[in-house]
């Protein structure tokens, strides 16, 4: 079977109340329950039978599972909902690139409900070719800038102040100053080496094998790209054994083939067998930018596994896709077919407490 929820969480004014509907479809319409849970524990057939629709009027993360008659359950869907003061959320957006003069056109404004006609309205030129337009009560709102309503960009979503950067959203103006640093640590490269590109803002970019990593203790090495704040990446043994094709957003460790935001104890990592590892070489995602037949294949050695799959926007906004134990073997899901918004996404794999990040892009 499969659970769905309507609406799919989202901020709300408070005072409002939201009428939560959950759905399951199988195979066989006859036996299916749904179960769901309010309090932020996974939901499981103890947990409150759905009946009816739930009405939420405070911040409340609803998490809800199916069963059919066979006692087959399905994935796990969770949904945030937050209720705020309408009057005082604000988001300034900021455009920069080929679009002369640009005009606004926004819809979808959360939590107060504005619009504008197509093409919508001018913005405020701020100096060196950068413009802006504030929203008053609003914390998220679907976009389109345009060159009066000529050339366009895609339709875009932001939630927060945001910098919308030659065709990039970033959380800061990219154009000022500010570094990003790499970490790597490997079991086998003796003279690691990043061959780096596609850094922006800076530009950045470096001839095959790369540049030489500064030591660092601890078998760690590092590397700093001045002005940068994502770039595409591969480690490699002075040319020799490489890694895959990876990206960076932020600082960031690299070892045995996953990133972490602060520094791991890779000797506790190491205790773990081998075939407890995750790594690109059992995970396929493809083809990517998604389409509608897009998958991921995850392959699992242990005979049984926990594994939490989610898609995470660049505002942290997360869908799961599965949370659940699933047995040895090769597993695929359905990426292409969830109605995702245009922009980037992190696909984060976690298997047994171990965690692996994969970009995604939906054109």
């Amino acid at each position: 079977p499969s659970v769905s929820m309507s609406p799919n969480g989202g901020s709300f004014t408070i005072g409002e109340t939201v009428d939560v509907v959950l759905s399951a479809t199988d195979n066989s319409s006859n036996g299916i329950e749904i179960y769901y849970t309010i309090n932020g524990d996974e939901p499981s057939s103890s947990s409150i039978r759905y009946t009816n629709p739930i009405a939420v009027t405070a911040d409340t993360t609803i998490k809800a599972i199916a069963y059919d008659s066979e006692g087959l359950s399905s994935q796990i869907v969770s949904n945030s909902f937050t209720f705020t003061d309408g009057s005082s959320d604000s988001m300034t957006i900021y455009y920069k690139g080929n679009l002369g003069n640009p005009l606004i056109y926004y819809w979808n404004t959360t939590p107060t409900p504005i619009s504008v006609s197509w093409p919508g309205v001018a913005m405020n030129p701020i100096g060196n070719d950068w413009y802006s337009i504030t929203f008053d009560g609003v914390s998220c709102a679907n976009i389109i800038f345009s060159n009066n309503g000529v050339s366009q960009t895609p339709d875009l979503q932001r939630c927060g102040d945001g910098w919308y950067y030659n065709g990039t959203w970033y959380d800061s103006n990219p154009e000022e100053s500010q570094d990003l640093t790499v970490y790597f640590k490997s079991d086998s490269f003796t003279s690691p080496t990043i061959y780096f590109w596609n850094a922006t803002p800076s530009g950045l970019t470096t001839s095959w094998p790369g540049e030489s990593m500064t030591v660092n203790s601890d078998g760690w090495y590092s590397y700093t790209l001045s002005n940068t704040s994502c770039t595409n990446l591969i480690f490699s043994n002075n040319g020799s054994s490489q890694t895959a094709d990876l990206n960076r957003c932020q600082n960031g460790w690299y070892y045995n083939g996953t990133w972490y935001d602060e520094q791991p104890n890779t000797s506790r990592l190491n205790n773990n067998s081998e075939d407890d590892k995750l790594s690109s070489e059992n995970i396929k995602l493809f083809p990517n930018p998604l389409k509608e037949n897009s998958i991921l294949q995850l392959q699992v050695k242990n005979s049984t596994s926990h594994v939490k799959i989610e898609l995470v926007n660049v505002y942290g906004a997360s869908q799961t896709i599965i949370n659940n134990t699933i047995s040895e073997g090769i597993h695929v899901y359905e990426l292409g077919k969830r109605s995702l918004a245009s922009g980037i996404y992190f696909c984060k794999i976690t298997v047994d407490g171990k965690s692996l990040t994969k970009k995604v892009i939906k054109r």
